[in-house]
């Protein structure tokens, strides 16, 4: 496969304290520090609403308790909460993280669209 041509540049400049840990975090991923960049930046365009990949592992985790506070209080509620139905709660929970995140990262775009906010 043909690797499309690359016509633009980007170009930033950065302190030597950050240039360092650049370079820490692109020689622990194995890349150039400059292909190292412009895969992260390719990658968090890619995101949701802008979501860095850092913030996306920790909006996933808090849309996973969100889920399954709001299931457990419903089964408290319901007066239903049994120890296996909880266990199928927690392992649908993991099993379906990015389904969970998706629909609560819809859900914030949808609000954030009908209240005109960002």
């Amino acid at each position: 496969m043909k690797r499309p041509k690359m016509t633009r540049v980007v170009n930033f400049r950065v302190t030597e304290e950050d240039w360092l840990e650049i370079q820490r975090a692109a020689s622990d991923c194995g890349e150039p520090v400059n292909e190292w960049c412009r895969i992260l930046a390719l990658e968090t365009i890619k995101m949701p609403v802008g979501l860095t990949p850092s913030d996306r592992i920790l909006f996933s985790q808090i849309a996973r308790a969100g889920f399954l506070l709001e299931n457990g209080f419903q089964l408290l509620a319901d007066e239903t909460l049994e120890s296996e139905h909880w266990k199928r709660y927690r392992n649908y929970a993991l099993a379906n993280l990015a389904r969970i995140a998706n629909q609560a990262l819809a859900e914030v775009q949808s609000n954030i669209k009908s209240t005109g906010s960002s």
